[in-house]
This record gives C-alpha cells, sequence and structure tokens, in this order.
C-alpha cells in the first residue's frame, strides 16, 4: 500500500512538473520575463510564448542574445514575439542577436541609445504591419542589422537611426509600409538601399506632407536593385526619387555552347536539391544580386541547408567547368 502511494505521488509530482501553462500565465526565466500566447492542448499544439520584459533588478549584459525557446515546468516555449517595450529605453545594449522565428513588436528595442550591431537570422516581422512599428526607433548608434528572413516591416521601425548606414531588404519581404513615411526618417548616414526581392512593392507618398520614407535618404543613398529591374524601379513612386539606381550584376549568362534544360527538386528547397540529370559536375550558387555565396561538387546533391531563406541563382557545371543550365531556386 505504501509502495503504491508512493508511486501514485511521484507520477503526480512528475506530471505537474510537466503541466503546459495556460494562455497569458507568465513567468520567469533568467533575466527575462514571459507570457503564454497559446492555448493549452492535450494533443500537444506548438508552445509559444511573448518575452514581455526584463526581471526587476537583472544585470542585463552589453551583448544580449536572446534565445529561440525557453522551458519552464518541463515545457519548451518557442519565444515568437518580442513584446512592445520590452527594452525600452534600455543604455546597456550594445549587440543584439535574436535566436529565433520571431516577432519584433513595436517600440520593442526604442531609444536604446547604446545599441550598434544587430543580428535576426530568423525574425519574421519588425512591428505589426501596417502601423504599429518603431521597433528601433531613435537607437541613435545603430550602424548595422542582418535580417535575411524578413517579410514585415511596420511603420517608422529605424526612425531617427542616424547611424545606420546600409540596409538591405532581403528576397523574402512581402510588405513595407509607407504609414507616415518615417520607417527611415532622419536617417542621415543612409548610403546604400539594396533590394533583393524580385518583384517591386509598390510604395506610396504621405498624402498631406508629400513625403515618403525614404525622404531623408533619396539624395546621398544608392539604391541598389535585382538584375533586370532598373527601368521598373526608374518608374515607380517613391523608388524613382533615388539619385542613383544601379542594377545587380547578371548571373543568367551561360558560357557552354550546349546549354541543357534541366529538371531540379524539390523547389522550394529546404537543405538538399537534386538534378534530373547525371550531367552536373558542379555547381556556383549566387544571390539575386548576383553574389557569389557558394560552390560545389555535386555528388548526391546540392546541399543548401546552411543558406538563409531567400531566392538563389544555381549554376550547373558539366566536368569541364563550363556552364551548362542556370535554375532560379527559392530556399527556405
Amino acid at each position: 500500500m505504501k509502495k503504491t502511494l508512493l508511486l501514485f505521488m511521484t507520477l503526480l509530482t512528475v506530471t505537474l512538473t510537466n503541466a503546459q501553462l495556460a494562455f497569458d500565465e507568465t513567468f520567469e526565466q533568467g533575466i527575462f520575463k514571459y507570457k503564454v500566447t497559446t492555448l493549452a492542448d492535450p494533443v500537444g499544439s506548438p508552445n509559444t510564448v511573448n518575452l514581455t520584459g526584463t526581471v526587476d533588478g537583472a544585470t542585463i549584459p552589453e551583448a544580449l542574445v536572446i534565445p529561440a525557446s525557453v522551458t519552464e515546468g518541463g515545457i519548451e516555449y518557442a519565444i515568437t514575439i518580442i513584446g512592445e517595450k520590452a527594452f525600452f529605453q534600455n543604455t546597456t545594449i550594445t549587440s543584439l542577436v535574436v535566436e529565433g522565428a520571431t516577432r519584433l513588436a513595436g517600440q520593442a528595442f526604442a531609444k536604446c541609445t547604446a545599441l550598434k550591431t544587430v543580428d535576426l537570422p530568423l525574425a519574421f516581422a519588425l512591428g505589426f504591419y501596417p502601423d504599429a512599428g518603431l521597433t528601433f526607433w531613435q537607437c541613435t548608434a545603430l550602424e548595422s542589422i542582418n535580417m535575411p528572413a524578413m517579410e514585415s516591416i511596420s511603420t517608422g521601425i529605424f526612425n531617427g537611426c542616424s547611424a545606420l548606414t546600409s540596409i538591405t531588404f532581403p528576397s523574402t519581404v512581402t510588405e513595407i509600409s509607407s504609414v507616415n513615411a518615417n520607417i527611415f526618417k532622419s536617417c542621415t548616414s543612409l548610403t546604400e538601399v539594396i533590394v533583393e526581392y524580385p518583384t517591386l512593392i509598390a510604395l506610396e507618398k504621405g498624402v498631406h506632407a508629400n513625403v515618403s520614407i525614404f525622404n531623408d535618404v533619396t539624395a546621398n543613398a544608392t539604391l541598389t536593385v535585382p538584375f533586370g529591374t532598373k527601368s521598373t524601379y526608374d518608374a515607380a513612386d517613391v523608388w524613382k526619387d533615388f539619385s542613383s539606381i544601379i542594377e545587380a550584376a547578371e548571373v543568367l549568362g551561360l558560357d557552354s555552347s550546349e546549354k541543357t534544360a534541366l529538371g531540379a527538386y524539390p523547389n522550394p528547397v529546404v537543405d538538399y536539391l537534386h538534378f534530373s540529370s547525371n550531367d552536373v559536375y558542379s555547381v556556383e550558387i549566387y544571390n539575386i544580386l548576383g553574389a557569389k555565396v557558394g560552390a560545389q561538387r555535386v555528388l548526391s546533391g546540392v546541399d543548401m541547408s546552411n543558406l538563409n531563406k531567400g531566392v538563389y541563382i544555381v549554376k550547373a557545371k558539366n566536368n569541364e567547368g563550363l556552364d551548362i543550365s542556370s535554375i532560379k531556386v527559392i530556399k527556405q
């Protein structure tokens, strides 16, 4: 009887320890505060949380790394939102890395005046499109940001980032907000704007002031667009205001007299790309702007697992080193 009771108590303790928290429940882990954003599901749906801020009195490191997930009570929760004003007016952070597929909400890092570099390898949204933004508002020391998987950019995201010198819109971007025309307001050091997505995203000027999101940068910044699209940007509202628009290098040209129509699968690809022909000896991989990002011998397939999400050109070569085909591939 005692053994049975002990076993029951042990199982009860394990069950309680590994209980999934309910929607809107909060907890603290390390220096961060969290709020659960998914409903409890006995089937086991993905568990997610909003990182709402920092624990009172916690020491915030200069090099801040926010992980992709957090474990509480034996349950893993993906950090899918960094909440509104989560780090508002922090003056300690100089570099930021967000490791997960995350949305950075409005003013999440606004007025972090020491922040210089931001790395968002999997983050998919800045703000809530179209009018809840200002994620890095008045981050006056911010010099660079890497956001290769970004899809959505809301209003005022970089407003007041006067030290920002370059911005790249990756091929994954589908939304750029024109609301309030202030994404790059006062970004007076911005000299390079690079567009990697293949289809023009239309922008509008403000109805009253007749200004655009690039109003403070078009005179000094160079706009680089994908090969074959310059004439489109030259004629498009807002984009045409750049004093200098250049086109990325062409990477589709072939130098072999025997060009081959190759099939490649799967496309989109997550890890390995395969060809329908055995004639492919090696490949070169280019991003949409024509920059070479990889080269490899083809054995069982082309390993694309380490590439960021986006659009790439894969040049297939024969055993004599001649280009035999070029294929546009979407990396997921």
